[in-house]
């Protein structure tokens, strides 16, 4: 995976490692156990192949209840709920959030929804057993670097191995850890 030959690296056998695509409109995450060989996708609904996870969350008026994912477009529509979507968009941008009468900072919502889905986690490892993360995004620059850094602060994870990718690094790496004999034929990335 992405640290077994990094310096000072001090994860060991049954380490868990944590690969976080945040996207715009939905999000995966996908673990693995250091020492072994698969890869799993989390699911949304337990025993399914629902994997994305809406990049939404959702308020529900006068009150401090919070939905995410799927339930929050389920309720976006609602009577007395306040839907945010964009949150990466608003995130960047900077600039407060004001629903049902309050402002709110956007990197504190996308906190609020990535440490909601890393619940999902919790059938796994507990957030904070997790010993790796790797948040990948559409475009990696200065600016989502410090939002990514302030996310993982506010999660309260207890490693140091926090990182951060594109999505063209992420397929940079994919390809470069694949078989030598797939290098030869030209390769494609299709979104």
């Amino acid at each position: 995976m992405f640290l077994d030959r990094r310096e000072g690296s001090k994860l060991h056998k049954g380490s868990v490692l944590v690969g976080y695509d945040l996207g715009e409109r939905c999000s995966q995450i996908s673990y693995c156990i250091y020492g072994q060989e698969d890869v799993d996708t989390v699911a949304t609904v337990v025993g399914t192949k629902q994997y994305n996870i809406p990049t939404m969350l959702c308020k529900r008026g006068g009150v401090n209840q919070w939905y995410y994912g799927k339930d929050a477009v389920k309720n976006a529509n609602g009577e007395n709920m306040f839907p945010v979507d964009g949150l990466l968009t608003a995130a960047r941008q900077g600039e407060e959030l004001e629903l049902d009468g309050e402002t709110f900072d956007p990197v504190a919502l996308l906190t609020l929804f990535v440490k909601r889905s890393m619940a999902l986690m919790n059938f796994i490892a507990p957030i904070e057993k997790i010993d790796a993360i790797m948040f990948t995004v559409d475009e990696l620059d200065d600016r989502m670097v410090e939002i990514l850094s302030l996310v993982s602060v506010n999660l309260g994870l207890k490693t140091s191995h926090i990182y951060f990718q594109s999505h063209t690094e992420s397929f940079y790496s994919f390809m470069l850890h694949q078989q030598a004999e797939l290098w030869y034929h030209q390769v494609m990335a299709c979104e």
